[in-house]
């Protein structure tokens, strides 16, 4: 009866998955990289928006590092050489799927304020926090659009409050998602006005992005130093 159980659990969940993504470790013949490794690889890819399946990037790493450790031996003649390429090969989708979801999250972040704004007045105009969600993802565009949608369909098929925005903030990774999770929380065991703890903390984030655009003004010019004195040497280790 319990592993009936656990079955109709996994037929129930609504977590956005890829098309071959591995039920378990266990039932896999990729075991050695460990679950662990594979849960932050399969976290990279949907930061990412990238649904092409975790077996599909391993195997093109793989083909890639090959690739490139056979074209550095036949050029360079060293297999030292042709190992470190490969490792480099192995490496680059890696590299792009952390680059595109480096800003996937910038833009989720950047649309996050609004997103909190336009809960706020939703629940001082009378909607419950689910609908104020829902609004969300019917009104905006973007990743901030489709999480919010997920939350919703989550919390209408009866998920815990509590374990919806937990997971919400884990798939994100960004500080102000646990803000928005904790406040959240804490007014549905303490009581109190929503919409005003909404709206402080997108107006917080907007006072930071403001900080952030003034420093980043301020320090732009030495920045640019640092930056031109730290490609120099390689400059001219190149030309040499």
């Amino acid at each position: 009866r319990l592993g009936d159980q656990r079955s109709v659990s996994r037929e129930l969940s609504i977590l956005r998955q890829s098309g071959d993504r591995m039920p378990g470790v266990e039932e896999s013949g990729i075991k050695w990289l460990g679950a662990r490794t594979l849960g932050k690889l399969e976290l990279l890819l949907y930061r990412a928006d990238f649904d092409a399946g975790l077996i599909r990037v391993l195997v093109l790493s793989a083909s890639l590092g090959g690739l490139f450790l056979a074209v550095a031996v036949r050029v360079f003649f060293d297999w030292g050489v042709g190992i470190g390429l490969g490792l480099l090969g192995s490496l680059l989708p890696a590299l792009v799927f952390w680059i595109r979801a480096r800003r996937r999250m910038k833009t989720f972040e950047a649309s996050f304020p609004e997103a909190l704004a336009l809960v706020g007045r939703s629940l001082r105009g009378g909607h419950a926090l689910q609908r104020s969600l829902r609004i969300v993802s019917d009104e905006m565009q973007g990743p901030v659009a489709s999480e919010f949608a997920l939350v919703a369909d989550e919390l209408s098929l009866g998920r815990d409050m509590r374990e919806v925005l937990e997971a919400l903030s884990h798939r994100i990774g960004l500080a102000d998602v646990d803000l928005f999770a904790s406040g959240v929380l804490l007014q549905r065991e303490y009581g109190g006005n929503l919409a005003e703890v909404v709206d402080k903390l997108a107006k917080m984030i907007r006072e930071r992005f403001k900080f952030q655009s003034k420093v980043l003004a301020m320090t732009s010019a030495n920045r640019s130093s640092a930056l031109i004195l730290l490609v120099i040497p390689f400059v001219f280790v190149g030309l040499m």
